[in-house]
């Protein structure tokens, strides 16, 4: 192999070890400790923010929290695992259903910086493999295919590096207190 090939390879090595990096990096807050919270204190904190849960049969689902009625968590949901038992939409998820939610906060400047990233690592792929197989065909078709793929990835490990998820654990709630008063009388 000449010069021209190894650089080009290296660069090819280094674009992909850079993605790869990006896309499992994992913020220390991604995981929070979980919160207890009572049935009556999860409204202020879930309504209007985007959750997800896992039921008890299994089904994974995220979507709006809409209210928290005493019975059930009204939500709209956007992604789900299994259509025909949870479909997306409006829907009342049990109370009995729910043992802990997460909450989910996606801020910060990760897709930007992971979009930029992740297109100057498409342009050195790109570029090396222009280089290596000295080939202008080859060439435009590694800049219109690893170029937008390489974009695309960095964005995706970026929005996935902003995503904050917040554990709230459901605790029971506690008896009412003026029945144990009424009780001592």
């Amino acid at each position: 192999m000449s010069t021209k090939q190894w650089t080009a390879l290296l660069l090819v090595f280094i674009w992909l070890g850079q993605d790869i990096g990006l896309a499992r990096q994992k913020p220390e807050t991604l995981q929070r400790t979980p919160g207890r919270l009572m049935w009556s204190e999860l409204a202020p904190v879930v309504v209007d923010r985007k959750v997800k849960t896992t039921l008890p049969d299994g089904t994974r689902i995220e979507g709006q929290a809409l209210a928290v009625r005493p019975d059930a968590l009204v939500m709209d949901i956007t992604k789900t695992s299994n259509r025909k038992a949870h479909p997306k939409g409006q829907t009342e998820i049990p109370r009995s259903s729910l043992m802990e939610l997460g909450v989910i906060k996606d801020r910060g400047p990760g897709k930007l910086i992971g979009g930029i990233l992740g297109t100057m690592g498409g342009i050195a792929a790109a570029t090396g493999l222009a280089i290596a197989t000295e080939n202008a065909a080859a060439a435009l078709a590694g800049y219109l295919v690893v170029l937008p793929l390489a974009a695309a990835g960095g964005y995706y490990a970026g929005k996935a590096a902003d995503r904050r998820v917040t554990r709230i654990v459901i605790a029971p709630d506690r008896p009412s207190t003026s029945s144990g008063e009424e009780a001592q009388q």
